[in-house]
């Protein structure tokens, strides 16, 4: 799986929100998406969470690979002990 954050612009010049989207990199299914209003490790974590509940995936029986770039909220704490 893949995920990363992407811009989104608003109407307020210099305001964005932050489309969070993890998508499956063999069927190119997207897993799961959110939208936020900041850039957050926790947001990150909450979304994985979801998303693992949602797709019936247990990470103790079987590692997850997860690739992102390094970006904070990808290295954040709440973010690493999620995984």
């Amino acid at each position: 799986m893949d995920w990363d954050i992407t811009y989104l612009r608003s109407n307020i010049r210099g305001e964005y929100y932050y489309l969070y989207m993890v998508e499956d990199i063999f069927s190119r299914m997207i897993v799961a998406w959110e939208i936020h209003e900041a850039e957050s490790a926790d947001y990150a974590a909450g979304m994985i969470s979801k998303a693992c509940l949602r797709h019936g995936i247990s990470l103790q029986d079987q590692p997850l690979v997860l690739h992102s770039d390094n970006g904070s909220p990808m290295k954040g704490a709440n973010m690493l002990s999620t995984l």
